[in-house]
């Protein structure tokens, strides 16, 4: 049979068996022998004499992922890996996936080792022999471009998986940084039937450069396992997906069947009392209708507090640069304060702790602001609680549903973390993993960690709603029920519920004498401005981080395997 000159085969020879001296931090051989079976499988046998470049051993990283010289993409299935010493006796080997790559450690945590040493690395590969029209290719990168050393000597060997005439074989090397068309030694190997082996022997390599190598040989030496049908390939995926699905379902359909009003709303034009029969206060009917204590609350619990005599608002004459925001000081009256709330006197006694509230002050101690702070957030806990008692309104009430909330997020957070570690099994299983999290998390959120309310509570939110409307309309019913006293006793809870200003608008032409409970500076003739009275109340408690309350071709490189590799 032709065979390519002697002296070649010696040289490939030279390159495949004999190892050149030691030399610190430099890789003496990399030869890789590759047995291509005939179910298209192959078996690949890196020989590495190395200094280990680290104290305990080598690692290699093998991707799963590929492209074919034609650019087409490929994924590897990479199994049976082991590794042992020249002499055959088995190194302690550790596999698991990192980043893409089968990570393959070789060598002992316990053991310090060093000098040269030698790695005999097998494993086994699935997709790495592609078919094209009229023939079937390897394309592998034998020396991986990643190693970490120089390589003094790379060499690699292809079996095939029976004897092929010479010139049916198509071989082609690459070598250098990465889409080099530098080539290499080739020889082939074989008997009175044809070629049984391909050959190549690479120069020396500098960190980064690589040896790849392409064996085509005729159809019908391999054969290809049956395609994975595509529902298989997606199975983990569509279960997910399915039970994502349901859980949506049933969140529509759970969130639905919550509707138990009467579900038309009607204006009501007195503040709806709760079921324990007293008048709820401005902060409440907001954490009735909205599930939380919003930020418009606190400033609303204020001039409720004026209104009933308690304390009195002034509007602080600023300087002409400082008119875009006004202060508020907040003094107390010294009125007895035994019709209060337990969490309404609480706030009472945190806003006035010094005697007097300012929200210019505020914004500029921040040692008192966040002692604020801290006192209203209990304070939001017991106002919860409170609403809860008193309306009897719900089947998970805000608060409950506030320290479901932060279990359900902990749990999502550990969730996503382990479903991270499903990728070992490959991406399709990591995302299945990702979609009944959601699943569950959709699911355990709408059951139990949202506000829900119960037939009364929910009639009830449609009492306050009604009241909302009469509040943003009133100015259709002026000549009925609108006076100056209404005004007020209605204000804070058009703040809380962001109409005061239709509120207001449904006064334009009623005279009104300016409030007993506050006293405006000059440039706005004492007139009190409640959307203003907001906005620098609710600021001055965000600038302090108190506020808001709680809402809601071919080349080097180019084949399949390669990677990288080094001491560890």
């Amino acid at each position: 049979m032709p065979t390519r000159p002697l002296a070649l085969a010696a040289l490939l020879a030279l390159g495949l068996l004999a190892p050149l001296g030691a030399r610190a931090a430099e890789t003496e051989q990399y030869a890789t022998a590759i047995t291509i079976a005939p179910d298209a499988s192959i078996r690949v046998v890196e020989t590495i004499t190395t200094d280990p470049l680290g104290p305990h051993g080598i690692y290699r990283d093998v991707p799963f992922a590929f492209t074919t010289a034609d650019g087409r993409a490929g994924r590897l299935a990479i199994t049976d890996v082991s590794a042992t010493d020249e002499n055959g006796a088995p190194y302690e080997v550790v596999v698991s996936e990192q980043g893409g790559n089968e990570h393959i450690r070789v060598g002992d945590p316990n053991v310090t080792v060093s000098g040269v040493k030698t790695y005999v690395i097998s494993y086994t590969v699935r997709g790495a022999v592609v078919p094209y029209p009229g023939f079937d290719e390897l394309y592998w990168n034998a020396t991986p471009p990643g190693w970490q050393a120089p390589v003094a000597s790379s060499s690699a060997q292809v079996e095939l998986p029976a004897p092929v005439p010479v010139a049916a074989v198509r071989s082609a090397c690459y070598e250098g940084a990465a889409g080099s068309k530098e080539s290499c030694a080739i020889a082939t190997r074989g008997d009175v039937n044809g070629v049984t082996a391909v050959a190549f022997a690479g120069r020396a390599l500098a960190p980064g450069e690589g040896l790849t190598v392409a064996v085509g040989f005729p159809k019908g030496l391999v054969t290809y396992p049956p395609p994975v049908p595509w529902w298989r390939q997606w199975l983990f995926t569509l279960l997910g997906g399915a039970l994502l699905v349901l859980a949506a379902a049933f969140a529509i359909v759970f969130a639905i069947r919550d509707r138990k009003g009467r579900g038309v709303i009607i204006p009501i034009y007195e503040p709806p009392r709760a079921q324990s029969g007293r008048p709820l206060r401005p902060a409440e009917a907001d954490v009735l209708v909205h599930g939380r204590v919003g930020r418009r609350a606190w400033p609303a619990t204020v001039v409720d507090l004026a209104v009933r005599g308690l304390v009195t608002i002034e509007e602080a004459a600023g300087s002409w640069w400082t008119l875009w925001r006004k202060d508020y000081p907040v003094k107390s009256t010294g009125a007895e304060r035994a019709g209060l709330e337990p969490w309404e006197a609480s706030f009472f006694d945190a806003l006035l702790a010094g005697g007097t509230f300012s929200t210019r002050a505020l914004r500029r101690d921040t040692a008192a602001a966040r002692a604020l702070y801290m006192n209203v957030q209990q304070i939001e806990q017991d106002l919860r609680k409170e609403v809860a008692t008193d309306t009897a309104a719900y089947v998970v009430d805000p608060q409950t549903a506030r320290v479901r909330k932060v279990v359900l997020l902990v749990g999502l957070i550990i969730g996503c973390l382990s479903a991270f570690f499903l990728s070992a099994f490959g991406r399709d299983a990591m995302f299945a993993g990702y979609l009944v999290l959601a699943a569950t998390g959709i699911t355990l959120y709408v059951r139990s960690a949202r506000v829900r309310l119960n037939a009364a509570g929910a009639k009830e939110r449609e009492d306050w709603l009604g009241f909302k409307l009469y509040l943003e309309t009133a100015e259709k019913y002026r000549l009925e029920n609108l006076t100056p006293d209404q005004f007020q006793k209605f204000l804070p809870y058009a703040m809380v519920f962001g109409v005061e200003k239709k509120w207001a608008r449904a006064f334009a032409g009623i005279a009104m004498p300016p409030p007993a409970w506050y006293s405006g500076s000059a440039a706005n003739a004492g007139v009190f401005s409640a959307s203003a009275f907001t906005a620098s109340f609710s600021n001055s408690f965000a600038a302090s981080g108190a506020g808001g309350a709680s809402g809601g071709g071919g080349g080097a490189g180019g084949g399949g395997g390669g990677g990288g590799g080094g001491g560890w």
